[in-house]
């Protein structure tokens, strides 16, 4: 009986050791969220060439894989100076500014947006319409109906510390960098 019951034992052992599972993304920068910074095309899929007359969307990611609900401080993101700022490239050493794709002056001092667990918050800004689509309600943000790209290399990027809460407690995550480099043909 007690050899029974020790090989019982190790099959489940090796069994439960054998099942599959999915391990939790990495929390590089101090917060259990993961951020994703990408640009989308009219069909509204990941890109970076983008045809003469297209209009690009900028899209900002933030998902929060906590048993906890987190309230991003959303009012300060915009007022940085390089958020979503586009460059062309003139050559190796220079480049123009054109600016971001939304009104930095339209814009509410402490807001706060709740990202609840296993929740994504999804922030959009085309860069040729006033339109700016967030999967949650972001007062007074809007686009500035830019024209479009013309013919050309661009880069854009940021780096920025996220700033939440959760709970009573203030957090701010480690320095996260974003850059993009695209085309226009």
């Amino acid at each position: 009986m007690k050899k029974l019951l020790f090989f019982l034992m190790i099959g489940w052992v090796a069994l439960a050791s054998s099942c599959k599972k999915e391990s939790p993304p990495e929390f590089l920068y101090g917060v259990p969220l993961t951020f994703k910074f990408r640009l989308l095309n009219e069909a509204g899929k990941e890109a970076t060439e983008f045809k003469q007359g297209q209009n690009i969307t900028f899209n900002l990611l933030m998902t929060n894989y906590s048993n906890n609900r987190w309230d991003f401080l959303a009012s300060r993101l915009p007022s940085d100076y390089n958020f979503l700022r586009v460059f062309q490239v003139v050559n190796a050493t220079d480049s123009l500014d054109l600016g971001q794709p939304y009104d930095r002056k339209v814009w509410c001092s402490d807001y706060d947006v709740a990202i609840k667990p296993n929740e994504t918050f999804d922030l959009k800004f085309n860069w040729a319409s006033d339109s700016t689509q967030i999967s949650k309600s972001i007062c007074g943000m809007r686009g500035t109906n830019k024209m479009v790209l013309p013919i050309g290399k661009y880069k854009t990027g940021f780096t920025y510390r996220f700033q939440f809460t959760e709970g009573d407690s203030f957090r701010i995550s480690k320095p996260i960098r974003f850059d993009l480099d695209f085309s226009v043909k």
